[in-house]
């Protein structure tokens, strides 16, 4: 299994997304100095909450987030401005190259409840493609709507999926060329994911 490239291992030019916008979240611990997900959520919340106030609230919702067992290869936190729209991005790395047709089913939801995807290839980055859509949840009294967006990018030593949830849909339309970027801006890891659902 592979998580999140630990620091000692990253590439000497820096990360390999925007830290102005994406914070990577550990899959597992002890990860780059921190012993724990507390300990990681705490410095988090020191550096990112503007006021003090707000930290145990950003420490509370960082550590959350580390223990989150949604399989993963990388996880992310879009967290452009604090207090603005977050959304988690999942990615995860296949060690295949999915053939076109199956890359459609990916990018497809076939299921009632889906709204019929938006499927449009991601300018500048080779070999990438995204789908939008709108997930109705509950009865017509008590309707919910998530919005998802997912992206599935071939190259030559695999796959890699990312996806995005989230109910907030005008906030997920605004965030989609950054969304776009990490997509384009991601290294492939490979190996596997960590965490699962039963």
């Amino acid at each position: 299994m592979v998580g999140a490239v630990r620091a000692e291992e990253a590439p000497d030019e820096g990360p390999d997304y925007d830290p102005e916008l994406w914070i990577e979240v550990p899959l597992f611990f002890p990860f780059a100095g921190w012993p724990d997900a507390a300990a990681w959520a705490h410095d988090i919340a020191e550096e990112a909450a503007l006021r003090p106030d707000e930290r145990e609230e950003l420490a509370e919702r960082a550590r959350l987030l580390a223990a989150s067992d949604w399989p993963a290869t990388r996880r992310f936190w879009y967290f452009p401005v604090q207090g603005g729209f977050e959304a988690i991005v999942h990615v995860i790395d296949v060690d295949e190259v999915i053939p076109p047709e199956q890359v459609m089913e990916l990018l497809r939801a076939d299921d009632a409840r889906v709204t019929d995807p938006v499927i449009e290839a991601i300018d500048g980055v080779p070999g990438a493609w995204r789908s939008a859509y709108i997930v109705s949840e509950g009865d017509q009294d008590q309707r919910a709507a998530m919005g998802v967006v997912r992206a599935v990018r071939m190259r030559g030593e695999g796959t890699t999926l990312v996806e995005l949830i989230d109910a907030d849909l005008a906030a997920i339309g605004v965030a989609l060329p950054d969304f776009d970027a990490l997509v384009g801006d991601l290294q492939f890891i490979g190996g596997g994911v960590v965490g699962g659902r039963d």
